[in-house]
């Protein structure tokens, strides 16, 4: 991940793959290959499953660094080991096939040549994200590796009677890195033009599994459905850098639950953030809904508190009120409270205040000026006043 304008620890944490130990997550030290570009190892499943796990390429200064916690591709010679996999390649991931959506260069080429012909499917598992082109190594790995009975990070939400659940993954604990490298890797298939980067110590993630009835006698399964990320210090007011959902899981407004949780953290810090920009159009989309229901529900009276567990939710305001002790940049985005939006209906024209909206909703002044204008929810302005009409508004929320 990109490293912010904040002074960085002078301690800092080796990437993943890079010559030296890599340390496993039940704290033993792995050797890593030498040598630049991208490579390969065995998983090391203490059962024998030969599935692959990326190692880090060492910093290419000729990637262009990008504020949404990766970067653009890199011209780098050097990576020209990986094989362009793009939208005709097959993904399998939890037993269904996705049809990869970008390309994706951080994948060895000899990992689609092993069998000595051409792959043109992927087995990941949805769990751990090592990967491979035998389904048979999949399925040993998933039958028999004892390393995954439990998501990754620490739970701080749950919803839907717990079927739904988002764990906190601290992107400086070195011994998440492997494992974020490899989700990140996998999700460039669904984000476009993105390249994996592998420093994550600035930023947290925030990672929705599925929970479902276990099988082979375990109690519980999961699957990992998508991730937030978010700088940990950030001077523009971001409370998320970058999301992803997996196409499976992008209907049944997983998307807006894990928006609606950003905005949580930021507020639970008595903050007003907003997501990082440019946005994706699959992610404006995303965030134009979730404007929408949450702007419209303030202004016409109507907000209702969020749908959180209680006990997660004083986990998760007590790990983000740790963060807010840090030296924190002044809210500068956030504009002052002297802009006020009309609202007419027959009985005359209510005056609402943008700052008052933006504390009520979390969201900041600009995104909630700019949902309502590409909405086109302002019929006139006022004095400089934004004038909406109720009986308009209340089409658009419904």
């Amino acid at each position: 991940m990109p490293p912010t304008r904040t002074e960085r620890s002078s301690r800092r944490t080796p990437p993943v793959g890079a010559s030296g130990a890599s340390r496993r997550r039940d704290g033993s030290k792995s050797k890593s290959p030498e040598g630049a570009g991208r490579q390969t190892r065995s998983s090391g499943s203490q059962h024998g499953a030969n599935l692959q796990v990326p190692d880090a390429a060492p910093r290419d200064p000729s990637a262009e660094p990008s504020r949404s916690g990766v970067a653009t591709r890199s011209k780098d010679p050097r990576h020209s080991a990986g094989c362009e996999q793009g939208p005709g390649l097959q993904v399998v991931y939890g037993g269904l096939i996705i049809q990869a959506e970008h390309e994706n260069t951080g994948y060895p080429a000899d990992v689609f040549t092993a069998s000595g012909h051409q792959a043109d499917r992927l087995f990941v598992c949805d769990r751990c994200f090592k990967y491979t082109c035998n389904p048979a190594e999949l399925y040993q790995h998933e039958r028999l590796s004892g390393d995954e009975e439990r998501p990754r990070g620490t739970l701080v939400h749950e919803f839907e009677g717990g079927r739904y659940q988002i764990y906190e993954v601290d992107g400086a604990d070195e011994s998440e890195h492997l494992f974020l490298q490899s989700m990140c890797l996998f999700g460039k298939f669904f984000i476009q033009n993105k390249f994996i980067w592998y420093e994550f110590d600035n930023y947290m993630f925030y990672v929705l599994v599925e929970k479902r009835e276990g099988s082979q006698g375990k109690e519980h399964e999961f699957s990992v459905a998508g991730f937030f990320s978010k700088e940990k210090v950030s001077w523009d007011q971001n409370n998320l850098s970058c999301i992803i959902l997996f196409p499976q899981y992008r209907s049944g407004g997983l998307g807006g639950a894990l928006i609606d949780f950003s905005y949580y953290i930021s507020q639970a810090t008595g903050r007003i953030g907003g997501p990082e920009k440019p946005i994706s159009k699959l992610g404006q989309r995303g965030y134009d809904r979730y404007w929408r229901k949450s702007v419209a529900a303030a202004i016409l009276g109507k907000t209702a508190p969020r749908k959180t567990d209680a006990r997660s939710s004083k986990r998760a305001a007590s790990r983000t009120r740790k963060d807010s002790t840090k030296a924190q940049p002044p809210n500068s985005r956030v504009r002052p409270g002297d802009i006020s939006i009309g609202v007419t209906d027959t009985r005359g024209t209510q005056t609402i205040s943008l700052g008052d909206l933006s504390k009520t909703t979390g969201i900041l002044s600009d995104d909630i000026l700019t949902c309502l204008g590409e909405e086109g929810l302002i019929t006139r302005w006022d004095g400089g006043r934004p004038v909406l009409s109720r009986r308009r508004l209340k089409q658009w929320a419904s």
